[in-house]
């Protein structure tokens, strides 16, 4: 199984008896004012996700109560977080180095944002999602009602030496390697049973030696291996929709080209009933332009078939593929083409 090469370096270093460093330690991830920090040995009411045989660390503020439990591991820390809010809380946390975290929603939606106030999650099912933080200031919202995530920060040996078995991991290593100073965040993957049992196992592990860390190791690993499939999969998908939609624009364009009414964008994405995202997505996935340039693009080769198989003039080529005159037809064509159209012909004929 390919999850082998995310544990071989931790199975390695149980072996040598050495404990790695964390990435970062998120003891501090509850920095709230005004609150009152309680430890128990059981779950509150509220708390339907529990790390078993872990002591609750609850804080209770003006806007509700929270708990968390934490397990640090090789190579990871573990933070379950729990919440109960009758009011919107706004939670701060600072990292110091750049960090790796593996995040999953179970309930509710937390938003998390950049020191800029960029939004960079905000999915309204249960997810899972990995991503790479800069150092820096950042902060999460918490909504009014009921909270569960996870939060995992993964030592960079966790990706280290993974080559082709993860590709879809590429852009989060290299804003690793590079110290990016911009947030990288892969697609998040809504939850299946195989990962959610996956993570039940995880906090059932009652964790007493290095064996048991090791077996949550590992099923942290299955749990990155099948996200990593889940990405994958999601853009397989993507991009066949994408090339569905661009198949149904040819189409369009085919019969309408010659029609400047039926071709202006907003004419088009009436037709094929796309949406601003859907035209936005066919023209990032699909065409490698905007939508509008495609449609010149498609007339101008409708343009070189006429100049190189017929003599008609080069005005009546001009209309005939939608132009709405030959100064138009012109300017567009040289700009395509990088020629203009009579010594297109002239070359080619």
């Amino acid at each position: 199984m390919p999850s082998f090469f995310i544990i071989r370096g931790f199975t390695n270093a149980l072996r040598h008896g050495e404990i790695m460093k964390d990435s970062i330690t998120i003891d501090q991830f509850l920095e709230l004012q005004d609150c009152r920090v309680e430890i128990t040995g059981s779950a509150p009411d509220y708390a339907v996700f529990p790390l078993r045989a872990t002591a609750w660390e609850t804080l209770r503020c003006a806007e509700g109560r929270l708990c968390r439990q934490s397990r640090k591991l090789i190579g990871a820390h573990l933070q379950l977080v729990e919440a109960q809010l009758s009011a919107d809380l706004t939670i701060p946390f600072t990292l110091t180095v750049p960090s790796y975290f593996l995040y999953v929603q179970l309930r509710g939606t937390a938003r998390f944002y950049t020191e800029q106030g960029t939004l960079l999650t905000c999915p309204d099912r249960p997810y899972v999602s990995l991503c790479y933080y800069p150092p820096g200031d950042n902060a999460v919202l918490l909504e009014h009602g009921l909270h569960s995530f996870a939060l995992i920060a993964l030592e960079e040996e966790w990706f280290a030496g993974l080559g082709d078995h993860y590709p879809a991991f590429g852009p989060l290593t290299e804003a690793r390697a590079k110290r990016a100073k911009a947030c990288c965040r892969l697609a998040p993957i809504l939850l299946n049973k195989m990962i959610l049992d996956l993570l039940d196992e995880i906090r059932f592990t009652v964790i007493k030696g290095l064996q048991d860390s090791a077996r949550v190791v590992q099923l942290l690993g299955k749990v990155i291996h099948h996200y990593h499939g889940g990405v994958v999969s999601a853009a397989a998908a993507a991009g066949r929709s994408s090339e569905a939609l661009r198949m149904a624009l040819d189409n369009y364009l085919e019969q309408h080209y010659m029609d400047e009414r039926r071709c202006c964008i907003q004419q088009i994405k009436k037709s094929l009933g796309w949406t601003r995202h859907c035209s936005e997505q066919v023209a990032r996935d699909s065409l490698g332009c905007t939508l509008r340039r495609y449609v010149v693009e498609f007339r101008i080769s409708k343009s070189c078939a006429l100049l190189l198989e017929t003599t008609i003039k080069i005005a009546d080529i001009a209309y005939q593929t939608g132009f709405s005159d030959q100064s138009h037809f012109t300017k567009s064509f040289k700009r395509s083409m990088g020629m203009q159209p009579s010594a297109y012909r002239k070359k080619n004929t």
